[in-house]
């Protein structure tokens, strides 16, 4: 239900924005020039801690840097399932994919942290019972470093292009129900289209088209997950095809949209009673 790891490694290759289903941790011990989260891209100083939401697009690695970092991945549906009403609005941002949390750590604050992971990745191996109170005591120090606070993550400068790329994304933010292309974008900024096109893709790793073809799947799955239709869905993220807004939909999450409506819908409903579950 849960995985701890610790990464030390150089990497000569930077990772496209992406989504996990569960909900992860970072310690970043590392200064990172690049980060994109969400619907933005700013740089991070180290001792950062951050939580990561399910379906909260991220992209943590710049090219050549070296990046040490301890992830803690909890399977968000075995974690809601454990709490009450209470808990659930006390924890909310941990779900919600539109509340990363970050906090950039005291040394003294970075140093518990530390000891914590290597004591659950210890008990992990030889002591189920003793890793879950680890866990949720870590659990609980992330809730009192973030939670229900405002933190500037504004700890440094982006480079000109990159600048010009996180304007990029918050346009897409705004506008992806809308039929954009890249000089759409480029004309509004104010850019040149090859240019935007060059400086996106160096960036992100992937192009714009791909990246606002992941945010509208990331929003397909929560309109579906409310309980609109397909044909709702569809047409509210952008697309004039059911056969072609399936054919994304399943080649991105593995299932058709009706599939996934059901599921979420069958989740939804086992949640519905107050207290533990």
């Amino acid at each position: 239900m849960f995985e701890i790891v610790h990464k030390t490694e150089s990497l000569d290759y930077t990772m496209p924005p992406h989504t996990h289903d569960n909900i992860e941790i970072y310690l970043c011990l590392t200064d990172l020039s690049n980060v994109v989260l969400g619907s933005r891209m700013f740089p991070f100083s180290k001792n950062t801690l951050l939580v990561i939401p399910p379906d909260c697009i991220h992209k943590m690695v710049s090219t050549g840097q070296k990046y040490e970092r301890y992830i803690l991945t909890v399977n968000a549906a075995w974690f809601r399932e454990l709490l009450t009403n209470e808990d659930r609005e006390r924890f909310s941002y941990f779900f919600d994919p539109g509340q990363p949390q970050i906090k950039v750590l005291s040394e003294e604050r970075k140093d518990y942290f530390i000891e914590r992971f290597k004591s659950l990745r210890k008990a992990s191996k030889e002591n189920t019972l003793k890793s879950y109170r680890i866990l949720f005591e870590i659990l609980e120090n992330v809730q009192s470093e973030v939670g229900e606070k405002e933190e500037s993550y504004e700890t440094g400068s982006l480079s000109a292009p990159a600048q010009a790329v996180s304007k990029m994304i918050s346009y897409i933010d705004e506008h992806l129900t809308e039929n954009i292309t890249t000089e759409d974008i480029a004309n509004k900024l104010y850019l040149n289209h090859d240019y935007a096109a060059r400086i996106f893709k160096k960036h992100m790793n992937t192009t714009v088209k791909n990246f606002v073809t992941l945010q509208r799947m990331i929003l397909a799955k929560r309109l579906l997950s409310e309980g609109n239709t397909i044909s709702e869905t569809y047409l509210l993220v952008g697309y004039n095809s059911y056969e072609h807004f399936s054919r994304v939909f399943k080649k991105m999450t593995g299932i058709t949209p009706g599939e996934y409506r059901k599921a979420s819908r069958t989740e939804s409903v086992n949640e519905s009673g107050n207290g533990l579950i």
